[in-house]
Formats: structure tokens, C-alpha cells, sequence
């Protein structure tokens, strides 16, 4: 029974990652995009991580329709995969027919900056759309550790790796022990840097406080300990797409100001918050809500400390 299971789960794991997404190598995007959303009513796609944002996002009071808000989480969940078969097979001139940029302008290719994120929407275009402006980014991300997936899913976080390095034309950054220095050579060598805000923190000590959805949360503060003090450019963006054409939707706002950590930090969850306001679906990290939330009375402040992210 325990192999039986192993194999049930690798196989929903290649229909989720790679046999449904990569129908978008095939099809002409908009008629990609009529199927998904027929796609996304099948509750048995993505069904474990559904169940798990829903709740957290019910408790939160994001959701008015679990059958709609379902479908729309799993819709996020194909676009944002096949993401990945797009951006392998697809040339620039795919960005002009299907991606609108909106807000500010990007900072001048010479000036390496802070582009940062959330784990929200489909972001994987942002790297192709920074290249065509003349940028090199290192995306910066936690290492899986061998043996906590399974083969599909471990295989397929390689093969995105490599698009996400293909794409930004660098490096990608591995956090842990040193990671700032490794984040401060990278900036010396004229390459910006891409972060996720919302990775949730394994040490609370290096942690910034801050508001999510009313409530008291810390978040990782070391790269945002680093451009206060070094007074590198920050800017923050969100990318996820029309629900009825599946047009991308690029949205940059920067510089934010950044005279101390806590103004950095607030103008970040000012967008994170709104954007998650406009599309609760399309947050993947739900299940992870908790582990930035705290009691009011355990808030701790942050420490002068950057040693990690």
C-alpha cells in the first residue's frame, strides 16, 4: 500500500506539473487559456493545497464562494506552471501580445536594485520582462532538501530553476549561512536581485515586524536590512493575469522610500496586502499564514543583525 500511494502521488503530481501545464506548449494561448478555466472546476486538481488555502483564507474573511474561490486557486496554480513551458518556448514578441505593464518604470539597466515580490499570482514573466530591459537578475530562493518531495516534483523544481536562471541571465541566490555577502558580491557585479518577501523565516531574531490583514506578523528583514543601509533602490511588483483572457498584468511601483527598515517594510505589505485584496486566490502561501502571524505580546523587535534572509 505505501508504494501504491508513492505511485498515486507521483502520477497526480506529473498531471499537475507537467501534463496539464504543458499543454500551453501546443496551443495558441488564448484557447490554452478557455481550457484551464474548464480545468480549474475539476476539484480533484491541486485539491490538497486548495483545501489547505481555503481554510486559512475563510478564516481570514477572503472568501465568499468556496466553489468559486476554488476554481479560481486552481487556475492560478496551471497558469502559474505553465509559466514555466511558455517562458522555455515562447520569444519576447509572446510578452507583447499578452503582458501589460503597468505603474512605474523599471530603474536604469546600470543601476543594480532589489526587485521584490510575494509568492502571489504567476511571477516567472518578470525575470523575461527585466531581461528585455537590459537586466541581469539573480532570484533568490530556499533550497529543497533532498528526499521532502517526490521525484516529479523535485525533477520539475530543477527544470524551473533553470528557466528562472535562463531567464534572469544569472545565477540564482541560495539563501542561508552568508547569503548577504553572497547578495552583496552579486550587486557589485552589476546583477539586481529578485526576492519573495513572503518566504516564511526559520529565525525569528533576524525578523522585522509588521501588519498582515490587521494583524501582528514578522517577516524576514535581512534584505530589507541591506538596502536601508547600503540605500539600494527597492522596488516592488506583482504579476498575475485577467481571470477572463488570461492577459498578464505587470504592476511596478519604486523606488520606495526607504529612510528606515520600518518604512521600507510598511510600503512592501502595502503592496502585498492590496494585492491580495484584489485576488485572495491567487496568494499561494495560505497554508503558511501562521507562521508569520504572532500574539500581539510576542512581537519581538528586530535586531541590528543581517546575517540572513
Amino acid at each position: 500500500m505505501k508504494l501504491l500511494g508513492r505511485l498515486r502521488k507521483e502520477f497526480r503530481d506529473l498531471i499537475e506539473l507537467v501534463l496539464i501545464p504543458g499543454i500551453a506548449i501546443f496551443l495558441p494561448w488564448p484557447l490554452c487559456f478557455r481550457l484551464f478555466r474548464v480545468l480549474s472546476r475539476a476539484p480533484f486538481l491541486y485539491a490538497r493545497q486548495a483545501a489547505l488555502a481555503l481554510e486559512q483564507a475563510q478564516k481570514m474573511g477572503f472568501v465568499q464562494d468556496k466553489q468559486k474561490w476554488g476554481a479560481a486557486f486552481r487556475l492560478v496554480q496551471l497558469v502559474d506552471h505553465a509559466d514555466f513551458y511558455l517562458s522555455r518556448f515562447r520569444s519576447d514578441r509572446w510578452m507583447d501580445r499578452h503582458l501589460v505593464v503597468s505603474g512605474d518604470s523599471w530603474p536604469d539597466p546600470l543601476t543594480p536594485f532589489f526587485a521584490v515580490s510575494f509568492h502571489w499570482g504567476a511571477g516567472l514573466w518578470s525575470l523575461r520582462d527585466l531581461r528585455r530591459h537590459g537586466f541581469r537578475t539573480a532570484f533568490m530562493f530556499r533550497k529543497f532538501s533532498e528526499g521532502s518531495a517526490g521525484y516529479v516534483v523535485m525533477k520539475y523544481a530543477h527544470w524551473r530553476l533553470g528557466e528562472v536562471e535562463r531567464a534572469g541571465r544569472a545565477r540564482p541566490i541560495v539563501t542561508g549561512p552568508n547569503v548577504i555577502e553572497r547578495v552583496r558580491q552579486t550587486l557589485q557585479n552589476g546583477v539586481s536581485v529578485a526576492v519573495l518577501l513572503d518566504a516564511p523565516h526559520t529565525n525569528p531574531d533576524n525578523c522585522i515586524p509588521a501588519k498582515l490583514f490587521g494583524r501582528s506578523a514578522q517577516l524576514p528583514g535581512g534584505v530589507i536590512r541591506f538596502a536601508v543601509e547600503k540605500q539600494i533602490p527597492v522596488f516592488a511588483f506583482t504579476l498575475s493575469f485577467d481571470p477572463n483572457t488570461g492577459q498578464r498584468q505587470l504592476m511596478i511601483k519604486g523606488p520606495l522610500p526607504s529612510s528606515s527598515e520600518r518604512e521600507l517594510m510598511g510600503g512592501l505589505v502595502s503592496v502585498f496586502t492590496e494585492a491580495v485584496r484584489q485576488q485572495p486566490y491567487a496568494w499561494h502561501f495560505w497554508p503558511y499564514l501562521e507562521s508569520f502571524l504572532v500574539r500581539d505580546q510576542e512581537v519581538v523587535m528586530s535586531q541590528p543583525s543581517i546575517k540572513n534572509v
